[in-house]
This record gives C-alpha cells, structure tokens and sequence, in this order.
C-alpha cells in the first residue's frame, strides 16, 4: 500500500503526463484553437485518473495560457503565447514514444540562428570599451576551467558571457526577450550544440568572436556565429534523418 508522500508523488506525475499528452495534441493542431476540451469528469475516464490529477493538470496548462478555463462554460484552446511555449519546450521537442519532433528542432534552431546573429552584430558595434574587457576576461576564464576539466563551473560562467553579450547591445528589448527566453538557448546549448560541435570549438568560436568585438567588425562576428550555428543544426538533422 502506497503511503501519503508516495501517493502525491505519483498523482503529480500522473498529472504532468496527462498535461504533456494535451499540450502535444494543442501544439499538433488535433485540438485547434477554439476547441472546447471535454469536461474534467470526461477527461479524468479517458486517461484511468482521478479528477483532482485531471484538474491539477489542466491549471498547470492554464498557468502557461495553453488552455481558458471558463467556469460554467468549459475547457477551451488558446493560441500557443511564447511563454508557453518556452515552459512546455521537452514536451514540444519529442513524441509520446520518445522521438524527436524534426520540424519543431529545425525550427528553434533556426530561430535561435536569427536572434544570435542579431545580437552578436549589435554588440559588436555598441559594446564599450569596459564591456570588451569583461568579455575577454569571461572567455579567458573559461578556456581555464575548459583546460582544468571545470565544466560545472564553466556552463555556469557560459551563461555570464552570453549575458555580457546581450548587455552590451545596449537594447532593452534584446535583454527582454534574453530574460524570457534565455533557458531556452541554454537547453539548445547544453543538449544541442555540445554533443554535436564539441567544448573545443564553442570556445574557439567565443575566443575568435571577442576578437571581433575589438575590431567592432560585426560582419566579421555574425560571419563566425552564423557559420558555427548553422554547422551545429546541419549536423543534428543529419543526425536525426
């Protein structure tokens, strides 16, 4: 017989299945904006739950705006807001049995490709010259921890750099749009670019664009990052074909 905790446990991860299972069909189209979601009580039969792990399933997709709940009225679809989009990322990235969904991975890393490069080009051109010293002294450091074998320490500080980078754009709405979606270039990083590029070239490519920086060539700078992005995602649909 499971106990108190044990059971909770296994409510919520029943919960996020069911709330994973919904928000694959929203993000496939087979329940279209507008839908009306059958009923909590219809829901919790189909999928074998109570109705509370159906109900904490359904807010946890309302909190991210994937769904409106309309009391008295029902369940209805909403357009997919970033934001929900960032939360659910796994979700969208693979299929139930665990393949990966192709078109929606070319198409953040294309996405990822447009807003880097765009940042990268501002950045080389409005940086200041204390911005460029930090810069270069992130990037030695991590070559450092990258030679002493600190990778905890060194994604840690890979963050800090591609903050530096967004700072030194001087644009408000690039450092926005970087606190919204900045977990999302992370997850790319972290399961994207280091099993297909390698720790060596991420830091080449970082060294050669400091560089860059100080010459304020941003042609120079989008020519490296756009080369180095576009190898990364010509090589995980290879992959993935």
């Amino acid at each position: 017989m499971l106990g108190p905790l044990r059971e909770a446990d296994t409510a919520m991860t029943r919960s996020r299945e069911i709330a994973a299972k919904l928000t694959r069909k929203i993000a496939s189209g087979e329940f279209a904006v507008g839908t009306r979601l059958s009923t909590e009580r219809d829901l919790a039969q189909q999928f074998g739950v109570t109705r509370p792990v159906v109900r904490e399933a359904l807010k946890r997709l309302e909190a991210i705006g994937l769904i409106l709940i309309r009391r008295g009225s029902g369940i209805y679809v909403r357009p997919i807001q970033l934001m929900g989009g960032i939360e659910m990322f796994d979700v969208f990235l693979t299929a139930e049995d665990g393949t990966i969904n192709l078109k929606f991975l070319s198409d953040a890393l294309i996405f990822r490709e447009h807003m880097v490069r765009a940042i990268v080009r501002l950045a080389a051109t409005e940086h200041t010259d204390a911005q460029l010293a930090e810069m270069t002294e992130l990037v030695a450091r991590r070559r450092a921890l990258r030679d002493a074998g600190n990778l905890s320490e060194m994604e840690m500080l890979n963050n800090r750099i591609f903050q530096a980078v967004v700072a030194a754009t001087h644009n408000q709405i690039y450092q926005l749009v970087y606190n919204s979606m900045g977990s999302l270039f992370i997850r790319l990083r972290d399961h994207i670019d280091v099993p297909f590029a390698g720790l060596e070239q991420a830091q080449l490519i970082l060294e050669r664009l400091v560089e860059a920086f100080g010459y304020r060539d941003a042609e120079m700078a989008d020519l490296l990052i756009g080369r180095y992005l576009a190898m990364v995602r010509r090589a995980v649909m290879q992959q993935q074909q």
